[in-house]
């Protein structure tokens, strides 16, 4: 199998897509990702964050929602590292207050209100802005 395929193919990138798509849309360029053997590294400018573990590919029902909030905290550390406002993505109803939480529904993982439920968007499709 050629390497690029594998890359393609592998259900924990296919996890992460969404949420990179709503970071360029709203924040892009905050993290890189990075593979690092079986695992991916989310990366700050300056190296540091967390990595999405191999593991997970064996828990493929909690796989997307973990790689969501993973990748959440990461882009928060890192926008709280840059001197940024440590919100994202951002409470279209709420600005500034708190961060949308990630909810998996019937049809997908979605972005929420935690102050009032509402869905905001499906994750990977939240508005440029």
């Amino acid at each position: 199998m050629r390497e690029d395929s594998k890359v393609d193919n592998d259900p924990l990138r296919a996890a992460l897509q969404p949420v990179l798509d709503d970071l360029e849309a709203t924040k892009p360029g905050v993290i890189d990702v990075a593979p690092h053997g079986d695992d991916i590294w989310l990366r700050d400018r300056v190296g540091h964050g967390p990595a999405l573990p191999a593991q997970w590919r064996e828990f493929p029902d909690e796989m997307p929602l973990n790689v969501v909030e993973t990748a959440q905290e990461a882009v928060i550390e890192a926008l709280w590292s840059m001197g940024e406002s440590a919100v994202w993505p951002v409470c279209p109803h709420h600005p500034e207050t708190h961060p949308l939480i990630a909810r998996a529904t019937t049809e997908g993982l979605v972005w929420t209100c935690p102050a009032s439920g509402s869905t905001v968007a499906a994750v990977g499709r939240l508005a440029r802005g």
